[in-house]
């Protein structure tokens, strides 16, 4: 399985819907990065592939 398609699973586990938008926790795409050894650039950019929008972001690392 590619990296990317195991992320990206983990990501669709971890979001939520809200409003009818997908959403993912900051602290969540923190950690997904964390667990995968990633840089959180990328599950921002994954998560904006697949329009997955993120809530109760802490820092501003997600804009």
């Amino acid at each position: 399985m590619d990296e990317n398609r195991e992320i990206l699973d983990e990501i669709e586990k971890r979001s939520y819907e809200d409003k009818g938008k997908k959403k993912l926790n900051c602290v969540d795409a923190l950690d997904i990065a964390s667990k995968f050894g990633v840089k959180p650039i990328l599950i921002g950019k994954l998560c904006n592939q697949h329009k997955i929008k993120f809530a109760k972001c802490q820092l501003g690392c997600f804009k």
